[in-house]
């Protein structure tokens, strides 16, 4: 939905629950709309120590972590150790809250990673993700704005600079530039960036 008023997204459909479960199936569990397209695309950030443009956003919170490669050597294939490792340190050394928190970013290749994301930091009680955005609180006006510009799964996923798209579309909405997409109040915005399946993990709190 978010896609739609965003002018870079490549994924602008509207689509319903019929359109979702007749999709092409990828796998055992996977649509073809849990995926995120893979396409071409360009970020660049401009880092200063002092500030160019005045109140600039600061990267209050940066870490990245590592996890096992293979699935099944992992403890618990839902806990997401490098995410949960990774976003708590970010968090912690920016001295942001949970509750701070304006948007969070993730990164949703697959619905699936998107809905455990919310629940490995937090967010919800595990098992309630769904039930979440159900309600409409990660839409644009909601409790917890998410992927306020589609995300991989529509904004499209140019592997490699989606985790750049990520801090230039929080500083387009710290800045009051997002548009029609522009969500009230931005203080903090927590991105997370994968590398396989949350093998490695960056997260950033980005916040004025």
């Amino acid at each position: 939905r978010n896609a739609m008023t965003a002018s870079h997204a490549v994924m602008k459909k509207q689509i319903d629950m019929k359109d979702y479960t007749s999709s092409m199936l990828l796998g055992k569990h996977v649509k073809l709309f849990d995926a995120c397209p893979t396409c071409n695309g360009c970020a660049g950030v401009l880092l200063s120590r002092n500030g160019t443009l005045g109140q600039d956003p600061v990267i209050s919170g940066s870490d990245s972590r590592i996890d096992n490669i293979h699935l099944k050597s992992r403890q618990n294939l839902l806990a997401m150790e490098a995410l949960k490792t990774s976003v708590d340190f970010a968090l912690k050394q920016a001295q942001v809250s949970k509750n701070d928190v304006s948007i969070y970013e993730v990164h949703d290749a697959y619905s699936i990673m998107a809905a455990l994301s919310l629940e490995v930091c937090g967010f919800v009680s595990p098992g309630e993700a769904l039930k979440f955005a159900k309600e409409g609180k990660i839409k644009l006006d909601g409790e917890l704005p998410v992927s306020t510009f589609g995300g991989l799964k529509a904004r499209g996923h140019p592997v490699g600079a989606s985790g750049m798209y990520q801090v230039v579309e929080s500083v387009l909405q710290l800045r009051g530039l997002a548009g029609a997409n522009q969500v009230k109040n931005v203080k903090h915005v927590l991105c997370s960036s994968f590398g396989g399946a949350a093998t490695t993990v960056a997260s950033n709190v980005i916040s004025i």
